[in-house]
């Protein structure tokens, strides 16, 4: 379950605009509706349950990428057909989910996640992590999952924010988010429940083998019974805040379990 055992480490090279080159299929601009003002955060990509491919994304108006606002955050969703985008709307407001909004199909019922709580007061937001269906063009049975005061057995203080990861292994719910272990030392959390909406208790912290090593986000699947975990990873150097600054090492790390 990606649990508190030292993970392995499969690779860690630092990542370099000039070593991964992309071919570009297409430039969807149709998504920036508020021109440069309309700053796209997250996005999920689902087949929804017409069959039709979808966007869903999440973002803000006229406001620094370098400062969070939870509260100015829309979420709008589009279909993708041969490459081009069709009926681009607006599909919640609802702005403590927005932000780090997730979707995820399992045993063919799409559910999401969603939800921030900031141990700073820049927004109104302090709730926690919402669960939800999704229908088609609609999201349905908003329920708080993980409330922000969730008990914990240690003294970790939670933050959640960043994108969710969700799955589901011998008919449990593994949820992985943020953990904010204090200013500038960001890490993973696990919280396990038998229930997708519900039930959620707090499960473990994800050690490395390199306790240097702290976690932007990460995306967690499974195959073959074996836990891949693939992290957006910095090495702390100074007391800074910002992980963008020149004196830290963002990298990339795939780590694999097998607990």
């Amino acid at each position: 379950m990606l649990s508190t055992r030292k993970l392995k480490l499969i690779s860690l090279d630092n990542c370099s605009k000039k070593n991964t080159k992309f071919h570009l299929v297409n430039n969807f601009e149709q998504l920036t509706k508020y021109n440069s003002n309309f700053l796209i955060g997250y996005i999920s990509y689902i087949k929804d349950n017409d069959g039709k491919d979808r966007l869903i994304y999440s973002g803000r108006i006229g406001k620094s990428m370098k400062t969070t606002h939870y509260n100015l955050e829309t979420t709008y969703i589009c279909e993708i057909n041969n490459n081009k985008i069709i009926d681009n709307k607006e599909l919640i407001t609802h702005n403590n989910i927005s932000h780090n909004l997730s979707l995820f199909n399992i045993d063919d019922e799409i559910i999401g996640y969603g939800g921030c709580y900031s141990l700073y007061n820049r927004s109104n937001n302090h709730k926690g992590i919402f669960s939800f269906n999704f229908d088609n063009d609609e999201i349905t049975n908003i329920k708080m999952t993980i409330p922000k005061n969730i008990s914990f057995k240690t003294n970790y203080q939670t933050t959640f924010d960043s994108n969710i990861s969700c799955l589901k292994y011998k008919n449990q719910f593994y949820v992985y988010t943020r953990y904010n272990e204090k200013k500038g030392c960001r890490k993973t959390q696990l919280f396990v429940s038998d229930k997708f909406d519900s039930g959620f208790e707090f499960k473990s912290i994800i050690n490395f083998n390199d306790p240097t090593i702290y976690t932007y986000t990460q995306t967690i699947f499974i195959e073959n019974d074996i836990f891949i975990g693939i992290f957006r990873t910095y090495k702390k150097n100074s007391r800074s805040h910002s992980i963008y600054t020149s004196d830290s090492t963002i990298s990339y790390i795939i780590a694999h379990s097998f607990d």
